[in-house]
């Protein structure tokens, strides 16, 4: 896609694997595979994404790096990012390399079409 707009951080199989760890990079690379991250908004500073229809991750640009969040119940004992995280990275790593943009999804738009008619 000509023009597409990329998140404007860097990715890549590594930096996912050092802030996720071993077991949730395997499990949110099964996420991402399975086509379970839905975009809802993507731009070049930041991203929101939903991942199983169920946690709501947001990935945003600061400085030269970026941050992360996830709506999971997060062990407090694990100090690095969820299996759900993981799966974002791995759909924007994705689309950066490909240079394409990600469909974003909007929740509800067939359900809140009916109700108005």
């Amino acid at each position: 896609m000509e023009g597409a707009q990329r998140l404007d951080i860097a990715v890549n199989k590594k930096v996912i694997k050092d802030r996720c760890g071993e077991i949730s990079y395997k499990r949110g690379e099964a996420f991402y595979r399975n086509d379970q991250v839905d975009f809802k908004q993507y731009s070049s500073n930041s991203c929101e994404a939903t991942v199983n229809k169920e946690f709501d991750v947001s990935v945003i640009k600061s400085n030269d790096d970026f941050r992360t969040s996830c709506s999971c119940p997060k062990l407090a004992s694990y100090q690095k990012e969820c299996q759900h995280v993981a799966a974002v990275l791995h759909a924007i790593l994705h689309h950066q390399r490909n240079r394409t943009e990600p469909v974003q999804r909007q929740e509800n738009a067939l359900t809140s079409g009916l109700l108005t008619l």
